[in-house]
């Protein structure tokens, strides 16, 4: 689903997580179609939760539940149940942290899978934490990279989480937690992350681009096996995000990148910077980079972005870089 950071406040508090946009699915259909006492209680408690007007404080997980089941005793079918209680974990917390804490975050313990995809499942739904939940979660969020095909779809939601808690988190993820979680990940799922961060990168700027860098120096890894052409094609945006910045953002992200499918979207924005003209040299860097030796006619203007760098930088045109790109843009009949 489409997301982006969140961080709210309450009492000087900071929290950390995102908002999600997320797509139909079966559990999200089963929210809004209880069925059964105890599911009609659980819809119960989520309308107070919500604003319905019944009195909060500690005790209301208890006060609702009863008589009819407990999280920990539930009546049968109450996975459902439970996977809407969960969506409101950041809540619920707040208003009960005892109650929630003994009753509710168990089932987050991969321990008992079934139970902890529908609690995943549901936290994902809209995942958010404020840094005394997340003392008491992180245990079993470093357990689901472990567990991500259990998880199904709502495993997009997860890596992005993550990767926010870990450069915004304020040490809430340290740096060798963050650098274990990213090796786990499938190249599909590192892209994940990459599109956050490209989305981070664009919300900071030049004032947040350094503690960006300083992060990704840190942790992202640089196999060649994880340079795949859908995590290079979020982190070869990242230069022209900070225009002021792009020669130190060129030679960071040319050591984490491959060739690409979509260049156009790379070179669109190097045209729109006037970015090949300001820094012909490390605009050659980049292209170099991202082009494969057979694009495909869609790639992008890779001529045109060649002869700017040839006008700014005349010595260029000898490199050994930018002589087999310009006969890789002669022969490869790319549309302009």
């Amino acid at each position: 689903g489409a997301c982006r950071q969140g961080r709210e406040g309450a009492g000087g508090v900071t929290g950390y997580g995102l908002v999600l946009v997320l797509r139909a699915d079966p559990l999200g259909a089963s929210f809004y179609r209880p069925s059964g006492n105890w599911s009609n209680r659980v819809q119960f408690l989520i309308n107070v939760i919500e604003g319905a007007g019944a009195p909060l404080g500690p005790g209301v997980g208890a006060r609702i539940l009863r008589p009819s089941g407990s999280m920990s005793n539930p009546p049968s079918p109450s996975i459902l149940g439970r996977v809407m209680i969960a969506s409101r974990l950041a809540i619920l917390h707040d208003i009960d942290p005892e109650w929630t804490e003994r009753v509710l975050l168990p089932h987050f313990d991969w321990a008992n899978p079934i139970e902890a995809r529908g609690a995943w499942q549901g936290f994902l739904w809209s995942p958010w934490v404020r840094p005394s939940l997340w003392a008491k979660l992180k245990p079993f969020a470093l357990q689901t990279p472990d567990h991500l095909a259990e998880l199904g779809e709502h495993h997009e939601q997860f890596v992005p989480f993550m990767v926010s808690i870990s450069v915004d988190g304020d040490g809430a993820l340290s740096l060798d937690e963050t650098r274990a979680l990213l090796k786990k990940l499938a190249p599909s799922d590192l892209a994940l992350a990459a599109y956050w961060l490209e989305s981070r990168v664009s919300e900071a700027g030049t004032p947040g681009w350094k503690g960006i860098a300083d992060w990704v120096v840190a942790v992202w890894p640089k196999e060649l096996a994880v340079q795949s052409p859908a995590v290079s094609q979020h982190l070869a945006k990242l230069p022209a995000l900070v225009p002021d910045r792009f020669p130190e953002i060129v030679d960071l992200v040319s050591e984490l990148i491959g060739a690409i499918e979509h260049g156009d979207m790379v070179l669109g924005d190097l045209e729109k910077e006037e970015l090949a003209s300001l820094h012909p040299e490390k605009a050659l860097i980049l292209v170099d980079r991202i082009t494969p030796d057979a694009p495909t006619p869609w790639f992008g203007n890779l001529k045109g972005t060649l002869q700017r760098i040839a006008a700014a930088g005349p010595e260029l045109v000898g490199n050994p870089r930018y002589v087999p790109l310009l006969q890789i843009s002669t022969k490869a009949g790319i549309w302009v």
